[in-house]
């Protein structure tokens, strides 16, 4: 039989008072930051100065827009460390532009690709508590990889390559640190979203109505521009449910982006960018929703296609080229002509790894093609010249042989394995989504663009939230501290 509750009366003793630490808890749970409100209209007004930039470049010139938009960007990831939410547009617009920025903007002496970089760096010191405390998985194999290449710098003979490489790696978790301090705020995630599509969208429009009158970019680092809108609206698409036509904006924006990426010519990026949309319509609720969205996208792919045909036609005739050995005029199309010498750099990387089986140092591939010898299989593609691998697989696989193969697939396999583990399907179809992106896109892409470890960060939060804002948020252990973390469960909270 239960006994009652005791009654309290005037001799009772008081209740014994929570420690200071217990209380502070009890008024914040883990991990669950204050909603902002600043994000009533930091949305609104950062995506009228992206349309309103993007318009102007018509008349002032696509580099003077991208111009105004770094700086924009860099001035509000400053702030983003006061201002979380304000830092993750600055990043978020950065991050995007950043294939573009890197050929027409930062092209001279030690700011070349690397503004952004040194910032995450100093971002990374002043954080470098919260680094040292990660455990989850993602963060783990990350650090040995980096670890590895680090240490295979003392036989490079390459040093500034080798580093330039490991930098660009390096900087994923001054990403984490910007994404672990905003939160998941539900209207934040959409507006960043939308501003990542925005970005992408109405910068592609300008820059192939003005591509004439600019340098040569590489097509495959012009297409990550709007690939990492995509991936951006990826992260904030399931937060766009709560938003009124919130998730039909955020796909029409999407296909936008995926038609930029399409004539672009960039074939690797587009395997990403239809995985990214396919994981959008399968993410969105309600048919009606989707219907309009397809429906709506469809006639904006009709109506670039009118205004863009010349673009269109290369763009389908470098597919039809992968996916064909004939060739009109003389015969057949070689693997390494249907590929642009990939395959050959491929071959190459594999028979230096059969000589150098522990890799020849980070940052060593271009010397060692180089002096490669000829082999039976290979074509003629810049033999005996200074190439880059163009692939980050085969670049790893040469310069840093057995061991940085494996631990850079078991990395990028690490999001799949995370997905598997969560019960949430928005979360395993982000998970999933990130292993293919990694995957694919380092088969075309080596380490700089942006765009790959973005999206790394921000599933990284996803997938293991519990895990890196435990990570963030404690200062000191105490028993009762000890005790929440126990009862956290295993996998993230998801969304």
């Amino acid at each position: 039989m239960k006994t009652p509750p005791a009654v309290p009366t005037a001799d009772s003793p008081p209740p014994p008072i929570a420690p200071p630490e217990e209380r502070a808890l009890r008024r914040r749970p883990l991990g669950r930051p204050k909603v902002s409100q600043t994000g009533k209209w930091w949305g609104p007004l950062f995506s009228l100065f992206v349309v309103l930039v993007w318009a102007a470049s018509f008349a002032v010139g696509f580099r003077v827009a991208l111009t105004v938009i770094e700086a924009v960007g860099l001035l509000t990831l400053v702030a983003g460390l006061f201002s979380p939410r304000l830092g993750m547009v600055g990043l978020t617009m950065l991050c995007v532009i950043d294939g573009p920025a890197r050929v027409y903007l930062l092209t001279g002496g030690v700011l070349r690709w690397n503004t952004l970089n040194y910032w995450l760096l100093l971002v990374m010191l002043l954080y470098l508590p919260f680094l040292i405390r990660l455990r989850d998985r993602q963060s783990v194999l990350l650090a040995a990889f980096i670890g590895l290449l680090v240490v295979d710098l003392s036989i490079t003979n390459n040093l500034i390559d080798g580093v330039q490489h490991i930098l660009g790696i390096l900087v994923t978790f001054g990403l984490l640190i910007y994404f672990v301090r905003a939160g998941t705020d539900k209207r934040m995630w959409f507006w960043i979203s939308a501003i990542a599509g925005l970005t992408g969208a109405l910068g592609g429009l300008s820059w192939f109505f003005q591509r004439l009158q600019l340098p040569a970019i590489n097509e495959n680092a012009w297409a990550m521009f709007p690939c990492t809108a995509l991936f951006a609206i990826c992260l904030g698409f399931p937060y766009a449910v709560a938003m009124k036509r919130g998730q039909a904006t955020l796909l029409s924006l999407a296909v936008v982006n995926l038609m930029w990426i399409f004539l672009s010519g960039s074939r690797g990026t587009l395997l990403i960018g239809v995985c990214c949309t396919i994981v959008l319509l399968l993410t969105m609720r309600g048919l009606r929703q989707r219907t309009v969205a397809i429906v709506c996208g469809a006639l904006i792919i009709v109506v670039a296609a009118a205004h863009f045909s010349q673009m269109q036609e290369r763009a389908a005739f470098r597919l039809f080229k992968l996916f064909t050995t004939d060739q009109p005029l003389s015969g057949n199309y070689s693997l390494s002509s249907r590929t642009s010498g990939r395959s050959d750099l491929a071959i190459g990387g594999f028979y230096i790894f059969e000589e150098h089986p522990m890799g020849v140092g980070t940052g060593s591939f271009k010397i060692a093609w180089k002096n490669l010898d000829r082999h039976d299989n290979m074509g003629d593609y810049a033999r005996g010249e200074l190439r880059a691998a163009h692939s980050g697989w085969v670049k790893v696989l040469a310069e840093n042989g057995v061991l940085g193969i494996l631990l850079m697939a078991a990395w990028v396999g690490s999001f799949a394995y995370g997905a598997l583990r969560t019960r949430k399907r928005v979360l395993r179809r982000l998970g999933l989504l990130t292993s293919l992106a990694l995957f694919a896109a380092l088969l075309a892409t080596e380490f700089q663009s942006k765009g790959l470890w973005y999206l790394a960060a921000g599933a990284t939060v996803f997938l293991e939230r519990d895990s890196v804002e435990a990570a963030m948020f404690i200062r000191r252990r105490s028993p009762d501290i000890g005790r929440l973390r126990r009862r956290a469960p295993v996998h993230g909270t998801g969304v």
